[in-house]
């Protein structure tokens, strides 16, 4: 993006339906870009050919056009400024809706020579769908429209490793990155760019990495602590056993091979929205599963078991919508997403209010697995502890064995944004000697990595404890917040 010498726009913004008049610099130069790269694409050839430079060289149409491209950077900018995630933020920004939940007409920005941009936007958990239309002599005869439609993915996932209070590496544990875009994992070829590990922990070890002779572990880059105040009044990243700790006792292990450095401001995030009862974002959905009753306190409970047994009721294969389980349980068994699922795995209590034993939770042993189709994806919502144990794959590359292009079974590789963990506060994720490829959005809830578990994506959670195993960033997910490429449908 750049700003033509001397060129200075006024803007007015206005805001439809509060009318709120207010317009930023970051808007003004938006704006006032993508207008002189209009300028220079389509009169480049007048400019060659007259002196007159009152002419703007572009017609209605193109200015119309890029009006709305200069709502799209407006619309990104705005989302990547507020909380990853926050849908009710991010709607009231751009669609105008009300602290009340009603819903807006959009937002309008105008210029001072009456052309204007108007943006409209719904927001879900994955990314916010964004309309811009760019508006040229409104109310004339010569009146022209142009609309694009956007999409802007959610920042939930667009972080490398986040541990909102604390990261621990002990017995070997690494994080290191690499780009699945270029070609599969490897240590030694596919490293080059940093993996940024960061939390918003000022206490001594907020960031721990531990070394240890004969299992030394690693960061792949860089290191950030939260806040440590303008003169490291509150800690300092760089001092041996502090907020940082990375010391190594040979020279010859390096701990962390970025920088170690201190946030000026603590890193923004929502806490992931808890499912309602058949309410909000999250429906209701299918149920999934065998019933399963319980007596408890002379008490019968009911609740819906997943073991993909292959019956209607518990399938080990779905398509796209919405699912609803209480307890997942795999053993030797596989599930196949063939569509774009949610699944959300649910609590149960009794009459007094307790937790029914199982229920909320995922538990997948003994080389259990989820693949997941090409051009699908799973969104898998865990309310309390899920365990994925040794042997198992979540989401490989290839469905059966090693990496190739095309895989054994003739199908495109399936990348790792294809999978979503979603968490909340009570939520436990347990990585334990298996193969994951996916993203964790779970700002409050424990994430932990033991060894011979490797995790390739993205990790964000209130503490990440890692004793031995790998992170293995992704820089094509976290590089888009985790999803396709943006979609610019014109029309």
């Amino acid at each position: 993006m750049f700003q033509g010498r001397g060129w200075k726009t006024k803007m007015i913004s206005q805001r439809n339906p509060r009318k709120n008049r207010q317009a930023g610099a970051a808007l003004i130069v938006i704006i006032a870009a993508m207008t002189v790269v209009a300028i220079l694409g389509a009169g480049m050839l007048g400019l060659f050919s007259s002196s007159i430079f009152s002419e703007l060289f572009i017609n209605n149409r193109e200015k119309a056009y890029y009006l709305a491209q200069s709502g799209r950077q407006y619309a990104a900018m705005t989302i990547n400024n507020l909380p990853a995630g926050d849908r009710e933020a991010i709607d009231k920004a751009l669609n105008g809706d009300l602290d009340d939940g009603t819903k807006g007409t959009g937002t309008t920005y105008i210029l001072s020579d009456g052309s204007k941009f108007h943006l409209r936007s719904t927001t879900d958990d994955r990314r916010s769908y964004v309309e811009s239309t760019g508006i040229v002599n409104e109310g004339t005869a010569l009146e022209t429209k142009q609309k694009i439609m956007f999409t802007v993915e959610s920042k939930r996932f667009a972080l490398d490793v986040f541990g909102v209070e604390s990261v621990q590496l002990t017995n070997g544990a690494i994080i290191d990155s690499y780009d699945s875009s270029v070609g599969p994992y490897n240590a030694a070829s596919n490293r080059s760019q940093k993996a940024v590990v960061r939390t918003n922990g000022t206490a001594d070890g907020s960031i721990n990495v531990v070394y240890k002779a004969t299992t030394p572990c690693q960061i792949g880059g860089d290191a950030i602590c939260g806040p440590c105040g303008p003169n490291l009044e509150y800690c300092d990243p760089n001092e041996d056993y502090g907020v940082i700790n990375a010391v190594s006792l040979n020279p010859a292990i390096i701990l962390i091979t970025g920088t170690r450095t201190s946030a000026s401001t603590t890193q923004a995030y929502s806490e992931v929205l808890a499912p309602g009862a058949c309410t909000s974002f999250y429906t209701c959905g299918s149920l999934l599963g065998d019933t399963v009753t319980v007596k408890i306190k002379g008490t019968n409970y009911t609740y819906r078991r997943m073991t993909g047994s292959g019956t209607a009721t518990d399938p080990h294969t779905l398509a796209t919508g919405v699912y609803r389980t209480n307890y997942f349980y795999f053993n030797g068994r596989t599930l196949t997403i063939n569509g774009n699922v949610t699944l959300i795995v649910t609590e149960v209590f009794t009459n007094d209010g307790s937790l029914i034993t199982s229920t909320g939770d995922v538990n997948m042993i003994n080389a259990s697995h989820i693949y997941i189709a090409p051009n699908a994806t799973l969104d898998l919502y865990v309310l309390r502890t899920a365990t994925f144990g040794q042997n198992c794959r979540i989401n490989p590359p290839c469905r059966a064995g090693a990496t190739a292009t095309p895989c054994a079974d003739g199908l495109p590789q399936t990348p790792a944004t294809a999978l979503r963990f979603l968490g909340i506060t009570t939520t436990e994720l347990f990585f334990n000697s298996q193969e994951t490829y996916g993203g964790v959005s779970a700002p409050g809830a424990s994430a932990s990595f033991t060894a011979g578990s490797h995790f390739f994506g993205t990790v964000s959670a209130r503490t990440i404890a890692m004793t031995g195993g790998g992170i293995h960033v992704d820089k094509a997910f976290s590089g888009t917040g985790g999803g396709t490429g943006a979609g610019n449908i014109v029309y």
